[in-house]
Parts: C-alpha cells; sequence; structure tokens
C-alpha cells in the first residue's frame, strides 16, 4: 500500500467516517423524534377531528337520508327516470352545497383548515383563499376499500381524513405543523447538509494534501537513490517553506557537502599516494642494513611517525679509510621537513667525502641552510667521524649519544653548538673521544626517548641506556630491536608522535671481535 493510500485511508479512518457517523447519528436521533411528534400531532388531531366531524358527518347523512327518501315517492317509469336524473344532479348540487353549509359551520383553531372531498374527488374549503395550500397537498378522497379515517404528514402538513360510508363523501381537517417542529426540521436538515459539505470538502481537500506530500517524498526517494548510485550531483525540488522543503534543503546540503567532500577524499587519496612515493624516496636515502668494516660495525634504524618525516641518518666509508656517521633530525613533520631533511642529507654526504675539519662544514651548512630554509624550520644534528680508534664530531644540538664502555661506564657527548639554520653565525667545536674493542656508541633523535605511555610519562634517557646495557653484548641488530620493542612496550596502544632513529656504532678489533652484526 503506497503512502498515499495510508494516509487516504488513515485520514477516512480517523476523521471523516467519524465526523459522518455523528452527522448520521444526529440526523436519525432527529428524525426519530421528529416522527413521534408528528404521530403525538396527528393523533390529537384525529382526536379533535373525531369529536368535531362527528356532528358534520351526521348531519350530511340525515340530509342524504331526506334527499332519498323524496326520491323513493315517484311512481311513473318514465317519470321516475326523469326524476333520477334530476335527483342525481340534485344530489351533486345539494352535496356540495351541504358540504360547504357544514364546512361553513366548522370551528378553525390553531392554523386548521376543513375541507371536503366529493366522490369525485372536488375539493372543497371554507376559506377560499387557503384552497390553493390544500389543493399542493394532493389529496384523494377515501375509497370503499380504505379505513374510514386516516391520519398522515404531507410535507409540512398533518392531515386527517374520515369517509362518510352512506353519502361517499370524504371530510377532513389540515393543520399545519407546529413551528417549533418545522424550525427542528429545518435545523436538522440545516446541519445535515453542513455535515454533508464539510464531508465534501474534507474529501477534497486530503486528496491534494495526501498528492503534494507524496510527491514531496517521492522526489526525496528517487533523490536518495540516485545518490546511494553515486550521483552526487543530484539535487530535489524545494516546493515549499514547510518540513518538506526543510527536508528538500537538508538533502540538497547533504548532497552537495557528499561531493564536495568526494573531491577532498580524491584529493587526499592522491596526496596519500604522493607522501607514500616520498616515503619511498626517503627511505632510499637511508642505508639498506649494517656497514661491518674491519674496525667497526655501524647499524641503524629510523621509524616515521607519518607518510613522510624529518630524521635521518646515514654512514659510509671515505676514501681515507675512515668511517662517518650522521644522525639529524628537522624540526617539524611532513613534507616541509623532509625536504630539508633530503636537502641536508645530501649535502653532508657530498662534502663528508673529502671534508678534514667538521666544525668548519657544519658551520658554512648552518649559514647556507639560513638562506634557504623557511625561518620556522631548522636541523639539529650529530656528525663523526671514526678511524677505528678516535672518534670526531661536532654536535649541533641534537640529543646528547651515549657512549657505553666494555667495562659497564657510560658518558654522553653534549652539543658542541646550537642547531643548524637556527640563529645562524654562532659557530661549532669539533670535539673527540676515544672508542675501544667492546664499547659503543648510541646516537638517537628525541623520538626514541620522548615516547609517551597513556599516563602521558615519556620513556627518558634512563629507561634508553638501561634497556641497552640488557642487550649490550647482543648483536647490533638484536640490540636495535631490543630497544625498539622496550619503546614500544612503553608506549602501549598510544600512537607515536615524533619520528624515532636508533643508530649503533661498535668499534671491534678483527683479532678478538666482541660482537657481530
Amino acid at each position: 500500500m503506497t503512502l498515499r493510500t495510508q494516509l487516504i485511508v488513515a485520514f477516512l479512518l480517523f476523521a471523516i467516517a467519524p465526523l459522518a457517523a455523528v452527522t448520521a447519528y444526529s440526523f436519525y436521533t432527529w428524525g426519530r423524534t421528529f416522527r413521534r411528534s408528528n404521530e403525538a400531532q396527528a393523533a390529537d388531531l384525529a382526536q379533535r377531528m373525531g369529536e368535531r366531524l362527528g356532528p358534520l358527518t351526521g348531519e350530511l347523512s340525515r340530509r342524504i337520508t331526506r334527499m332519498r327518501d323524496r326520491e323513493n315517492r315517484s311512481r311513473s317509469p318514465e317519470l321516475e327516470r326523469a326524476r333520477s336524473e334530476a335527483f342525481a344532479e340534485a344530489k351533486r348540487t345539494q352535496s356540495r352545497e351541504m358540504l360547504l353549509s357544514v364546512l361553513a359551520h366548522s370551528t378553525s383553531r390553531g392554523g386548521e383548515v376543513p375541507f371536503g372531498l366529493d366522490v369525485a374527488g372536488q375539493l372543497y374549503v371554507r376559506d377560499v383563499q387557503r384552497r390553493t395550500e390544500i389543493e399542493q397537498l394532493g389529496l384523494v378522497p377515501l375509497g370503499p376499500g380504505d379505513p374510514d379515517e386516516v391520519s398522515r404528514r404531507i410535507g409540512e402538513w398533518i392531515v386527517v381524513l374520515r369517509r362518510d360510508a352512506s353519502s361517499g363523501l370524504t371530510v377532513g381537517i389540515a393543520q399545519p405543523l407546529a413551528e417549533s417542529v418545522r424550525e427542528g426540521h429545518r435545523t436538522a436538515l440545516r446541519n445535515l447538509g453542513l455535515g454533508l459539505a464539510m464531508l465534501s470538502l474534507a474529501l477534497l481537500g486530503i486528496l491534494p494534501l495526501s498528492r503534494r506530500m507524496t510527491r514531496n517524498l517521492g522526489a526525496l526517494t528517487i533523490g536518495a537513490e540516485r545518490l546511494a548510485k553515486g550521483d552526487l550531483q543530484v539535487r530535489v525540488p524545494v516546493r515549499s517553506k514547510d518540513e518538506f522543503g526543510e527536508l528538500a534543503r537538508a538533502f540538497n546540503k547533504m548532497a552537495e557537502d557528499l561531493a564536495i567532500h568526494q573531491v577532498q577524499l580524491l584529493a587526499q587519496e592522491r596526496l596519500k599516494k604522493e607522501l607514500e612515493m616520498c616515503r619511498r624516496i626517503q627511505q632510499e636515502f637511508l642505508p639498506h642494513g649494517p656497514l661491518a668494516l674491519p674496525f667497526a660495525l655501524l647499524d641503524g634504524v629510523s621509524v616515521q611517525a607519518r607518510e613522510v618525516g624529518g630524521d635521518f641518518f646515514s654512514y659510509f666509508e671515505r676514501p681515507a679509510g675512515d668511517v662517518a656517521i650522521v644522525v639529524g633530525d628537522v624540526s617539524g613533520k611532513g613534507v616541509p621537513a623532509a625536504l630539508l631533511m633530503a636537502n641536508t642529507q645530501a649535502t653532508l654526504r657530498a662534502t663528508l667525502l673529502v671534508a678534514e675539519g667538521l666544525a668548519e662544514l657544519i658551520d658554512r651548512l648552518d649559514r647556507d641552510l639560513e638562506k634557504t630554509t623557511l625561518p620556522f624550520l631548522y636541523v639539529t644534528l650529530f656528525v663523526g667521524v671514526f678511524d677505528g680508534r678516535t672518534l670526531r664530531y661536532v654536535n649541533a644540538g641534537h640529543n646528547p649519544p651515549l657512549v657505553l664502555r666494555a667495562d659497564g661506564g657510560h658518558s654522553v657527548l653534549d652539543p658542541t653548538g646550537r642547531p643548524v639554520a637556527l640563529l645562524a653565525g654562532g659557530g661549532y667545536e669539533e670535539a673527540s673521544v676515544t672508542l675501544q674493542n667492546g664499547d659503543a656508541l648510541v646516537a638517537f633523535t628525541d623520538g626514541m626517548v620522548e615516547a609517551e605511555d597513556r599516563y602521558g610519562e615519556p620513556f627518558g634517557l634512563d629507561r634508553l641506556r638501561r634497556s641497552v646495557l640488557e642487550a649490550r653484548d647482543a648483536p647490533t641488530r638484536e640490540l636495535i630491536e631490543h630497544v625498539q620493542a622496550s619503546v614500544r612496550g612503553h608506549r602501549g596502544r598510544s600512537e607515536a608522535a615524533d619520528d624515532a632513529t636508533l643508530v649503533i656504532l661498535a668499534p671491534r678489533d678483527p683479532a678478538n671481535p666482541v660482537r657481530g652484526a
């Protein structure tokens, strides 16, 4: 069943049907009262008519009897025929005169109209002015097969008829209905007419109303189906300012927002693919495995918090036979940090191959990046060169790396200058530290020690040192994996807020190795 049909049926059941029932019951109740009132008035009129018509019909019977007695005195057949015809005519004439005479002596009250009907149906009324009213009632004389007395309602009149059997004449009295009864009847008819008119108007009103409602809902249904199929340009017409109009406007706004959101999603998807490609390119800049040299073993890992990050590290053998190590962290995240990272890493790799003085190299890099980098970007950097015994380094505002000694001691390599491209021109100092077989250099970025658990407590330098000491005798790859597992365990289900990088430099004596790769 369609919605329009349901609306019409509901309206008929809960509005039209009760109204029709009340109207019909009201009219039926009044009709019953009206009939009872008519019957009571007719009975009263019949009783009064019996009292008044008794003398009239008696007088008519006596006069008719006298006429017949005179008719019976004739003797001759020829004369008898002539006299019969004459008496018949005289009888009719005298009947009329008797009816008029009788009606003339009758009394009238309450608007009653006495009248008489001869055998031929001729109407006789005492009041000539009211003759027309009685004629409109269409009265006919009572016949031999009819009851001697009959009462009936004709229009707004109560009529009582009585037939005189000896003469065949019919006399009667017509009385208009009581004014209160007539007014009640007219009121009942008027109420019935008004009720029927209201029912008609209601029926005529529900049809266009239901059509408009179902038309609006039908348009919304079609629009929703098209929207579900992917047509984001679909719109429905707004035909009114009521709730249906508001619903149509809301639907159009939703479709418009979905279209905009779809465009944004496509743009984000394209950006995501581009960032994924950038991440892959960025990963290509990083070492793909450990670097094993006769005098040292190097390994590292960098875990990005986003598609592209600002952490980087590198280690490579120089033409002079020593090895360079670089660990850096660009401020910020995302594409700008990744671009600065790539620029810094490429510059360092090119210059470190031939550079001797690390302080002069980082100072030139500091001045160059300040000229070409946005003001809010800078780089913390740890750069070192290890020849198998001595590590020369510059720490440009980076997290101090840990130096773990074979005898269980440890120290840190504090910064020797400000971060690169942050207030350039401050200068840098080159420092050095001796590393022996069994020692280890652990360089890291702030994402490693600042990883927080669900309570906001960072992993911290102490936990990092303990984690390294727990696996210091293991191969470098296992050591890195152990530290990573410790950080993940501390963070729990919390997402990483920053890139995290860890690099291990382990000096070794080929004749007496302490750890392997």
